[in-house]
């Protein structure tokens, strides 16, 4: 029982970390104020997506056709994020110098496919005429996520409330409570954090509620993605595994 214990706080404190511990370096490339890449690699449905922006800010801007300098910046958000994939600036106070490069890294399991246009947005601290003054802007990149393929082509995610229980599981089976509106073939995948189908399973559903279990002691303590796809839609989330 303590061997368990052990083995959920060590888990729970992997995701955690995961979240807290992601870094970037700033691209030193960058040397004019700005944004790069304007176009982040593509990520895929079920994939650790794991990649940085770098901006630069300037040393002065216009503010009613008048130039004055720029005392300090700060970051206020990264919107337009797809569900499963969070961020972390370089710097915790995501304070910047004017003329200093920063970066933020993207991190995360991609659960929904399309186009997204990311906004940094961030505030300017100015003087005019010894006055302060905050003017906000943005800079925007684009993200493709794609459905990974090799998983399963699906559509739509289901708009009704799938539940997995117990989670975190101790032991070796787990519960899928699955609502659904139709009589159809349903496929359910597992997936670790490199994106390694390591189950696989074929569901009837029905118009109604089905209740599935599924044993998992062929697996290792972990987190995983479960994904079920059927041609009226999808739905995925986070499952921690613990022997």
């Amino acid at each position: 029982m303590m061997k368990k214990a052990f083995l959920l706080l060590f888990c729970l404190f992997g995701i955690y970390s995961l979240a807290t511990a992601q870094t970037c370096t700033p691209d030193p490339s960058l040397t004019s104020p700005g944004i790069k890449p304007a176009d982040l690699p593509d990520g895929f449905i079920g994939k650790q997506y794991n990649e940085s922006i770098t901006f630069r800010f300037p040393k002065d801007t216009s503010l009613n056709g008048i130039t004055v300098n720029v005392d300090s910046v700060r970051v206020d958000s990264v919107a337009n994020l797809t569900k499963g994939i969070s961020y972390a600036l370089n710097k915790k106070s995501a304070m910047y110098k004017p003329g200093e490069n920063g970066c933020v890294q993207m991190f995360g399991l991609p659960t929904v496919a399309g186009n997204y246009s990311i906004k940094v947005w961030v505030t300017g601290f100015v003087k005019v005429f010894g006055s302060p003054v905050k003017q906000a802007y943005s800079n925007s990149v684009n993200l493709i996520i794609k459905q990974n393929t090799a998983i399963f082509d699906a559509q739509n995610v289901y708009n009704q409330s799938l539940t997995v229980y117990p989670n975190p599981i101790i032991g070796g089976l787990f519960n899928f409570r699955i609502p659904n509106s139709y009589d159809e073939m349903a496929k359910l995948n597992l997936v670790d954090l490199q994106g390694k189908i390591v189950e696989t399973r074929l569901i009837k559903l029905s118009n109604g509620i089905l209740t599935y279990q599924l044993n998992v002691n062929n697996l290792q303590s972990g987190t995983y993605l479960y994904q079920l796809f059927s041609k009226s839609g999808q739905y995925s989330g986070k499952l921690i595994v613990i022997q």
